[in-house]
């Protein structure tokens, strides 16, 4: 991940939180907001993987990555039509991780920075989360990588692609909010 140009941060093992023993002290605290601003070498990555082999390891979004956005898709039926339907195409195309909770994770470079934010379907029911940069004071939000191990004991592990080969688009929150409409109209459809 650190050739790729993405900044990342140690998690505690079958955790989504930073392992705060790994953690650089700032004003006298652990915190991850060193990595938020500047990447890691692979020679510290290594020593967190040393220290404990169990490390889960996040990546984080946003302009620290290089416009990493990634859609955290925790609606179980917007997950599975997104398996399942002809906007999957979209997903052969770009990586997508399967969450540890069985969940999906997909990976954009969007052109159009955004800050983290819920979208939610004209219902208000809300589908996803778009990770990215931090607005005011909250830095990027990040996402746990594969091989990581979910606190269920499941892995996150790469569905489709590699984090070699993601998508690049010129508006990542747009191309969700698209995907969003089609899968309502979709699901309105098979209601009637």
């Amino acid at each position: 991940y650190i050739r790729l140009g993405f900044s990342i941060l140690p998690c505690a093992p079958k955790s989504k939180g930073p392992y705060v023993k790994l953690l650089p002290r700032v004003n006298g605290k652990p915190s991850w907001s060193v990595y938020q601003g500047t990447r890691v070498d692979a020679a510290t990555a290594i020593d967190w993987t040393t220290y404990d082999p169990g490390t889960n390891i996040g990546i984080i979004c946003g302009a620290i990555s290089g416009g990493l956005h990634v859609g955290d898709i925790d609606d179980v039926e917007f997950c599975n039509w997104l398996l399942s339907d002809a906007s999957a195409l979209l997903l052969t195309k770009t990586w997508t991780v399967r969450t540890g909770g069985g969940k999906l994770h997909v990976y954009l470079i969007s052109r159009t920075p955004h800050t983290t934010m819920i979208l939610n379907d004209s219902r208000g029911h809300k589908l996803m989360e778009l990770r990215a940069d931090g607005a005011g004071d909250a830095g990027p939000s990040y996402v746990m990588a594969p091989p990581s191990t979910h606190p269920s004991g499941q892995h996150y592990s790469t569905w489709f692609g590699s984090p070699e080969h993601i998508v690049p688009v010129n508006d990542a929150e747009q191309l969700f909010r698209l995907l969003i409409a089609h899968y309502e109209a979709a699901r309105d459809h098979a209601a009637v």
